[in-house]
């Protein structure tokens, strides 16, 4: 009688640990590995600069074509994020680029006072 309590108590004790074995799930590990094919060296690699790069690029033909382009215009049509930075970019490489605020709806109809950008002038 008096090993019952102790027996008892070594049952309740496997229980648990079975029930917490099998709360446990599998196992799963994840291993990821970086292939690189035909990259430049990393000297001559910088992911932000050719983005950027691809971005001036991308307004800098906009304005040519259109003539001007908005804060808005450059994020909803061509997926810039930051339009501002981008046209700094082009002013620092010798283009004259005049900025205008004006008040203009986004895709959602709301109404932001916001940039339009004008292409005056290339560099020499």
């Amino acid at each position: 009688m008096i090993w019952i309590v102790p027996l008892l108590a070594i049952l309740v004790g496997l229980g648990l640990a079975f029930q917490a074995i099998r709360d446990r799930g599998p196992e799963v590990s994840l291993q990821f590995a970086l292939i690189v094919l035909n990259s430049p060296t990393s000297q001559d690699f910088s992911p932000c600069s050719t983005v950027k790069a691809k971005q001036c690029s991308v307004l800098l033909n906009h304005l040519k074509a259109q003539g001007s382009i908005s804060t808005i215009e450059g994020r909803e049509k061509h997926g810039i994020s930051h339009v501002a930075g981008r046209m700094h970019d082009l002013r620092n490489q010798g283009f004259l680029i005049e900025t205008r605020r004006v008040l203009e709806s986004d895709s959602a109809g709301r109404f932001h006072t916001i940039a339009l950008y004008s292409l005056k002038g290339v560099p020499a």
